[in-house]
């Protein structure tokens, strides 16, 4: 009697919570719209008012705040600047607990960046942070109540499996710093966590705990699965290998309601899970008869009836994750891109299921961008609002946000693809960083993957990953690809063979230098480099073991990294026929 009331009370809260999330994310959503008619007043207002506040901060007086009456006044006294301009101020925040340098508002948190480019570091965060984010989260759930609807599910209750992990340490001064979707997560886990279908334990990390294993047991244990929320499609992509791979394990745990024998964590930790679990022999087999028969369609469809949206980012770099994630779940399950967003700031949502494009919020800060020029560099004498913007273009981003950064260069380059009145709707287009410099030839990330596409569709091939470096011990100095085959691909020497002639001949109509720099051989040929199956998963894999988070998991798109370079190019040694291929 008393597990049937406690069946009931979780279904009733879940209920109360998941249709009050969603129709507040429609109300958000419906905001943002309206906001967006007149995006470019809204966030020139925002500046002002954010000036005014914070006039007599530290960096207020240093910048005379008090002097700034318009956006030109703004754009002429205060310089760009980069994360070197904060740090002293980051220190004596974190290490002494000052407060009133950067800003008015209390700083409350650090984000830590992820490293990819450069050494890790803290950003600020205010409260002020919170709401754009809520709004941008909510919309995620007005979407999988319209998605649910939409394929007769009634949209009354959802239960999901959330990937996203919640770590933080405190700094000197007490205040923590961690992964920025920690906070995120911990501020909202009264509410998240009556969504999700594993136990409130394993909102709180535990190195000794497998917690994969314990997601994907109470994932599969729940029949009406009906979302998947991650920050990458990378890590569910991930999960549903280690799903495929370990089903047998997981089925039998699921029938007998355990934790196996061999997933090691302390015995208090799973005694308490452990009584959270009820043998469950009808599931099992209904688990086991799904992956015994994978002729019969996409898995995910046949294990969770009532799949109804993957919340993950699958633009830019993660597209290739979005091909193999339709392999598991097919064509009818929508996919919501989430959002545009970084340590620094929420800078754009997705407001559509199945759409790359990321709507700018205009209250979440004031933006910036910069013209590119010939280089591909941010051309700092002419800054634009988002009223001087033309479809079609790209430009830098710069950011003043809600937390105490004044036209921050975060060296993001985006591409506009339409408006909604005044705001524009971006997509990520590629890191100033993360791009191959060879012989002053910018081949950017964006370019790249264009490249691959084309290649793919040339050849009839598919790629599961990819990374680049540029090798100047040759001479002349080279392009060198490690590329990994999509899962049952098999490719022939013959085709190893095509690929790199292909890629140049495609990047060469991409780029007018490389072009130039082939035509006089200040380049060498591209290499190609095939990779063992798995090898990125690997990767990523090593990089969770040596205390990575999985919300920081990013694609290494460009190698930069000497360990980086040691670990594919170790990889790529044991794959067959791996000779230089040009």
């Amino acid at each position: 009697m008393h597990q049937k009331f406690e069946k009931k009370l979780k279904k009733l809260q879940n209920a109360v919570v998941f249709k009050a999330m969603s129709a507040y994310g429609g109300i958000c959503r419906k905001r943002l719209l309206s906001k967006s008619q007149r995006g470019d007043w809204v966030s020139k207002k925002l500046l002002l008012q954010m000036v005014r506040k914070n006039k007599d901060t530290e960096i207020g007086r240093k910048y005379h705040f008090r002097d700034i009456r318009t956006v030109k006044d703004y754009q002429r006294i205060v310089p760009l600047t980069t994360f070197k301009d904060y740090e002293e101020y980051v220190e004596r925040t974190a290490g002494m607990g000052e407060q009133g340098l950067m800003t008015a508002d209390r700083i409350v948190y650090f984000a830590d960046t992820s490293g990819t480019v450069s050494q890790m570091k803290k950003i600020p965060v205010t409260k002020a942070f919170f709401p754009p984010t809520l709004h941008s989260g909510c919309i995620l759930y007005w979407l999988l109540r319209k998605e649910m609807k939409r394929k007769g599910f009634g949209g009354r209750n959802a239960i999901g499996l959330n990937l996203i992990e919640n770590a933080s340490w405190p700094t000197e001064s007490g205040i923590h710093h961690g992964y920025i979707t920690s906070y995120m997560l911990k501020t909202a886990k009264p509410l998240i966590s009556k969504l999700v279908c594993f136990p409130p334990e394993l909102f709180v990390p535990n190195e000794n705990v497998d917690a994969r294993y314990i997601k994907a047991l109470f994932a599969l244990a729940q029949r009406d699965l009906s979302f998947i929320w991650a920050i990458f499609m990378s890590v569910i992509t991930d999960m549903m290998a280690y799903i495929e791979d370990n089903h047998r394990m997981l089925i039998r745990d699921i029938a007998k309601g355990r934790i196996d024998p061999s997933i090691k964590m302390p015995e208090d930790f799973r005694q308490r899970i452990e009584k959270k679990l009820r043998p469950d022999p009808k599931r099992a087999r209904e688990l086991a008869e799904a992956f015994r028969h994978p002729e019969r369609g996409p898995i995910v469809p046949r294990i969770w009836r009532k799949m109804s949206l993957v919340m993950a980012v699958g633009t830019g770099e993660f597209f290739p994750y979005v091909q193999k994630m339709r392999g598991y779940m097919g064509p009818d399950i929508a996919i919501s891109h989430q959002a545009y967003a970084s340590s620094e700031s929420v800078f754009a949502t997705c407001i559509n299921e199945n759409d790359e494009r990321y709507l700018l919020i205009p209250y979440g800060g004031f933006f910036e961008f910069l013209p590119l020029d010939e280089e591909g560099e941010g051309d700092v004498s002419h800054p634009l609002t988002m009223k001087d913007l033309r479809a079609g273009e790209h430009y830098e981003l710069v950011l003043t946000n809600l937390s105490g950064l004044y036209r921050y260069r975060i060296r993001d380059v985006v591409y506009v693809n339409g408006f909604q009145g005044e705001t524009p709707f971006l997509q990520f287009a590629y890191r100033q960083q993360q791009m191959i410099n060879i012989l002053g030839t910018h081949v950017t990330t964006e370019q790249l993957r264009a490249v691959v596409k084309r290649l793919e569709d040339r050849l009839g091939i598919r790629v599961e990953d990819y990374t680049v470096y540029e090798d100047v011990d040759c001479v002349p100095a080279r392009i060198v690809c490690f590329m990994e085959p999509a899962e049952g691909e098999d490719w022939s020497r013959d085709v190893v063979s095509r690929i790199p002639p292909l890629f140049d001949e495609l990047l060469v109509e991409a780029n007018l230098d490389f072009r130039h720099n082939m035509e006089e051989n200040n380049i060498s040929a591209t290499c190609i480099k095939v990779l063992p199956k798995g090898t990125f998963r690997g990767y990523r894999e090593e990089q969770l073991r040596n205390g990575k988070s999985m919300n920081q998991l990013k694609t290494v798109r460009v190698i930069q990294k000497p360990e980086q370079l040691q670990f594919f190019s170790n990889a790529s040694k044991s794959s067959l026929g791996n000779e230089d291929t040009q």
